[in-house]
């Protein structure tokens, strides 16, 4: 489902150096913006610390290095978190459709969902559940069968016994 986003800058801009900049800039305002409103929601309880904090977030080397190279990564944490915010702010819907999107873009955020249910929070599950069958029904319609088959029947496997990330420890051939 993540390609639907890549989908819709290519229908905008058709060159990559274009795409890039635009990415790079849409990144860098969604990792502002979402550590501004996940240190305002902390304020609350820990008073000024999380607002000063969050612009040591952002310009920190991993941070600006993550956006230099136009990884998706930080901005799936920073929706994974923002959806949480939404959960406890009783939106329902835009934390649902956040933490969908985020687990079917990276599957690591998925583990927020045993959070969830472990704490029998349920009706977050189910908004998180119904927004990602939504968003496999438009990558289906968008890009057909054949990436999600991909995707379960090669990427999953490889993902599960570790060949996937082969390459961080140089054994990869």
């Amino acid at each position: 489902p993540f390609l639907l986003v890549p989908q819709a800058l290519l229908s905008w801009l058709p060159d990559f150096a274009s795409q890039r900049a635009i990415w790079f800039a849409l990144n860098g305002v969604f990792t502002a913006v979402g550590l501004g409103i996940v240190a305002m929601w902390l304020r609350a309880g820990a008073g000024l610390a999380p607002l000063l904090l969050a612009p040591l977030v952002w310009t920190s080397a991993a941070t600006l290095g993550t956006l230099q190279v136009g990884n998706v990564h930080l901005a799936i944490m920073v929706a994974a978190m923002l959806a949480l915010v939404c959960f406890e702010t009783r939106r329902f819907a835009l934390g649902g459709a956040l933490l969908a999107f985020a687990i079917l873009s990276k599957i690591s955020p998925g583990l927020l969902v045993i959070v969830l249910l472990l704490r029998g929070r349920f009706r977050e599950v189910a908004w998180t559940a119904g927004f990602a069958a939504v968003y496999v029904v438009a990558s289906v319609v968008a890009f057909g069968y054949q990436p999600l088959i991909d995707f379960v029947g090669y990427e999953l496997p490889r993902l599960s016994s570790g060949e996937a990330l082969a390459f961080l420890t140089g054994a990869e051939p």
